[in-house]
C-alpha cells in the first residue's frame, strides 16, 4: 500500500473534497478552508436513507491495514443529486479497530454532507451516529458508458493521497425554473404531462438535474415524477418543480364532471290515470376520463305543477323509473335531474275518466203500467261525483221490463230481467222484477146476505185496479169474524150456523172487501110475517 497522511490518527477532521466528472473546472479554484462542524442528522434518518439506496459493488474499493480489510462499496446516486442537502455515499466494513479509521470494526453506512468550506462525513449504525468527520476522500466519479450515473468511492486507508491539496469544484447553480403551459386543463382521472426548463445565472439551458414536483392541492390533481399530473376532483391547483432551490410553477385547472341526463315520458293522461317515465344519466367524456358510473337512485323527479300532475322515482335497474299521475285537466312539465344535468318532457292532462258507476235502487220491483225510475251515480278516476256525464240505459229483455232514456223502467210482463246503465265504456247493472197489475179494491157480492140458519149462500169478490179494470186470477182469502153465527169456506161460501150478524171478509194482495151475513133468530107467537126491503131481507115470526 502507499502512504498515508501525516496527521494523528484520532481527532482530526478529514478535509474532504467532490470531484465531479464532466464538469468543466472553474478557474482559480482555492484550496478550502477548515468550516465549521455540520449538525449531525439524526442516525435513523440516514439508516433508512442506506435502506433505499442502491449500492455499486462492482467497485467496491478495498484497503489493507496492518494485515486487516478495509472494503468501501460505494452508492449510485442520479447525475444531478443535489450534495449539498447530504446523500448517503456508500458502506464501509471495517476489520481494523483501530487508528486508520478511527471507527470500532463493524459495518457502518457514511453519509456525506457539503457544509460551508467542505464536506463532513459521518459513520451510522444500527440508527446512531458513530463518528463524524472520518478520515477519508469523497470522491465521485461517473459510472460505465451506459450508466451515467455517478458512484462515489472513498480514498484513504492507505491510499495515496494528500488531504491537504483537496480541492472543490461545483457545478453551476439553477437561477431559474419555468414550467411550461402556464395553464393546463385536466379532465378528473386523465394524465396530462407539463415541461419544465432550467437555466443558469449567464440564461444557459442546465440538463441532467434532478426536479421535483409537487401539487398545491392533491385532492385536486396530483402531480408526479416526471412532470405528470392526474386530474382527481374538480377545483385548481398549483403544480410547483423545484431543482437545485430554485422553483417554478404552473396551474392546472380541472372541470367539474358534467352528467347528461336522457329522459321519456307520456304527453297526455287523463286527470286520475298514471304513467311511467324513464330516465337515464351518463357523465360526459369531455369533463372526465373513464367517468364513474352513475347511481340511477340518486336521479331525482320532479313536477312543475303538482296540483295538475305528480311524479316519483319507482326503482329501476340501469335507469330511473318515474310514476306519473295527472291530478287535474291542465298543463305541467316532467324534469329528471342528476347531479346538475337535468331533462324534461312536457305532460298534458285532460278530464279524468269515468271510474265506476253506481245504479240505484238494485233490485227494483214494478208492476205492469206502473214504471219505476233507476238512478245512475256517476265517478270519475279520482273518486269524484261528476254529472256531466251522459247515461245510455238498456234492458236485457224489454219484453219484460225496458227503460227509457231517463233511466225510467215500464213493466211489460211478469217476470224479472237486468238494467244496464253505461258511461263512457264502463257500464253497471240492476235486476228488475216485474210484477203483475196490482189489485186497487176488492168489493164482496152481494154485500148484505139475510139467511136462515143453516142455509149456504155464495159471495163472490171483485177485484179491480186502480183504472177500475176488473183483474181476474188472483188468490182471495176468505175469513169470518163470529164462526158461531157465520162461517165461510176458501171458495167464499158461507154457512149459516145460528142467529145474529157476522162479517164476511176477501182478502186479495193486501186489499179487502166485505159482506154482511144476517140470520134471525127463532120467533113466538103470531103468523110469521115476511118483508122485502131493498138489497135486504129481514124474517119476523
Amino acid at each position: 500500500m502507499s502512504r498515508t497522511t501525516s496527521r494523528s490518527p484520532l481527532g482530526r477532521a478529514l478535509a474532504a473534497a467532490v470531484v465531479l466528472a464532466g464538469v468543466v473546472a472553474t478557474p482559480a479554484l482555492a484550496q478550502p478552508q477548515r468550516g465549521p462542524r455540520a449538525a449531525a442528522p439524526p442516525g435513523a434518518e440516514i439508516a433508512a436513507r442506506a435502506k433505499a439506496a442502491r449500492l455499486d459493488r462492482a467497485n467496491a474499493t478495498t484497503g489493507e491495514f496492518q494485515g486487516k480489510r478495509i472494503v468501501f462499496t460505494p452508492a449510485v446516486l442520479d447525475a444531478d443529486a443535489d450534495l449539498a442537502a447530504g446523500a448517503v455515499i456508500g458502506v464501509l466494513e471495517n476489520d481494523v479497530a483501530g487508528d486508520e479509521t478511527g471507527l470500532p470494526a463493524g459495518r457502518y453506512n457514511l453519509y456525506a454532507a457539503q457544509l460551508g468550506d467542505g464536506w463532513h462525513v459521518y459513520a451510522e449504525s444500527d440508527g446512531q451516529i458513530v463518528k463524524e468527520a472520518l478520515r477519508v476522500k469523497v470522491e465521485r466519479r461517473p459510472g460505465p458508458p451506459a450508466d451515467k450515473r455517478p458512484r462515489f468511492r472513498a480514498v484513504g486507508w492507505g491510499f495515496d493521497m494528500d488531504y491537504e491539496r483537496e480541492i472543490i469544484r461545483t457545478v453551476p447553480p439553477v437561477a431559474s425554473v419555468t414550467v411550461a403551459p402556464a395553464t393546463l386543463d385536466v379532465r378528473i382521472g386523465e394524465s396530462k404531462q407539463f415541461t419544465v426548463e432550467l437555466r443558469d445565472s449567464t440564461g444557459a439551458l442546465l440538463t441532467g438535474r434532478s426536479v421535483t414536483w409537487a401539487s398545491s392541492a392533491a385532492g385536486v390533481a396530483s402531480a408526479a415524477s416526471g412532470g405528470v399530473v392526474t386530474g382527481v376532483a374538480p377545483g385548481t391547483a398549483k403544480i410547483t418543480a423545484t431543482s437545485g432551490g430554485k422553483s417554478g410553477s404552473a396551474t392546472v385547472n380541472v372541470p367539474a364532471i358534467r352528467y347528461v341526463v336522457s329522459v321519456a315520458g307520456p304527453s297526455s293522461l287523463s286527470a286520475g290515470q298514471s304513467g311511467q317515465a324513464s330516465a337515464y344519466a351518463y357523465a360526459s367524456s369531455a369533463t372526465c376520463y373513464g367517468c364513474p358510473p352513475v347511481n340511477v337512485n340518486e336521479i331525482s323527479w320532479s313536477s312543475s305543477n303538482p296540483a295538475v300532475a305528480t311524479v316519483y322515482p319507482s326503482g329501476g335497474y340501469g335507469y330511473s323509473i318515474g310514476q306519473v299521475r295527472g291530478a287535474a285537466e291542465g298543463s305541467a312539465v316532467i324534469t329528471a335531474s342528476y347531479r346538475g344535468g337535468s331533462a324534461f318532457f312536457p305532460l298534458t292532462v285532460t278530464r279524468a275518466l269515468v271510474g265506476w258507476v253506481n245504479v240505484t235502487p238494485s233490485p227494483l220491483t214494478v208492476a205492469i203500467t206502473q214504471p219505476g225510475q233507476l238512478t245512475a251515480t256517476v265517478y270519475d278516476a279520482t273518486g269524484k261525483v261528476v254529472t256531466d256525464r251522459p247515461v245510455a240505459w238498456s234492458s236485457a229483455d224489454p219484453a219484460v221490463a225496458d227503460v227509457t232514456t231517463a233511466g225510467r223502467v215500464l213493466g211489460i210482463s211478469v217476470g224479472s230481467t237486468t238494467v244496464r246503465a253505461t258511461v263512457e265504456g264502463v257500464s253497471r247493472t240492476t235486476s228488475v222484477v216485474v210484477n203483475p197489475i196490482p189489485i186497487a179494491t176488492v168489493t164482496v157480492a152481494p154485500a148484505e146476505v139475510n139467511v136462515s140458519a143453516g142455509t149456504i149462500t155464495q159471495l163472490e169478490a171483485v177485484l179491480r185496479d186502480a183504472m177500475n179494470n176488473l183483474v181476474t186470477g188472483r188468490t182471495v182469502v176468505w175469513t169470518t169474524d163470529n164462526t158461531g153465527i157465520a162461517d165461510v169456506t176458501a171458495s167464499g161460501r158461507v154457512y149459516a150456523v145460528g142467529p145474529g150478524s157476522a162479517t164476511i171478509t176477501a182478502t186479495s194482495e193486501g186489499k179487502t172487501g166485505t159482506a154482511i151475513v144476517a140470520i134471525p133468530g127463532p120467533t113466538t107467537g103470531g103468523p110469521a110475517t115476511t118483508t122485502l126491503l131493498t138489497e135486504s131481507i129481514s124474517f119476523s115470526w
